[in-house]
């Protein structure tokens, strides 16, 4: 039979070894914590760097749409004030020749 000295042993035992294996685990959920930690803080600058990034593109694209809306603004003035804008019809106005000039390749229109 086992007597009060052993089961004293036995009961000390497994308590030692819980404790032990207590510490392992909250040691081993620090580290995890921590190093989860250092992860996620990596990652929110970088996220804080592609939103910067993202921040000065769209400057740059709303910068880029004003000049185009400028520079239509200025062509349809150009087409206006041309040589027979009154007169209805590309042929009258010479509009053909001017958009050839404008964007054929070659400097003489056929």
């Amino acid at each position: 039979m086992i007597g009060k000295r052993d089961l004293i042993a036995l009961g000390i035992s497994l308590a030692m070894i819980g404790g032990a294996f207590a510490y392992g685990v909250h040691k081993g959920t620090v580290w995890q914590i921590e190093k989860f930690q250092d992860k996620k803080v990596e990652l929110q600058n970088e996220i804080l760097d592609l939103n910067a990034d993202l921040q000065l593109k769209n400057a740059e694209i709303l910068r880029l749409n004003r000049l185009r809306e400028e520079l239509v603004n200025e062509l349809e003035t150009q087409a206006l004030e041309a040589d027979g804008a009154g007169n209805p019809g590309v042929a009258a106005t010479g509009g053909l020749q001017r958009l050839e000039r404008r964007w054929s390749e070659s400097t003489t229109s056929p």
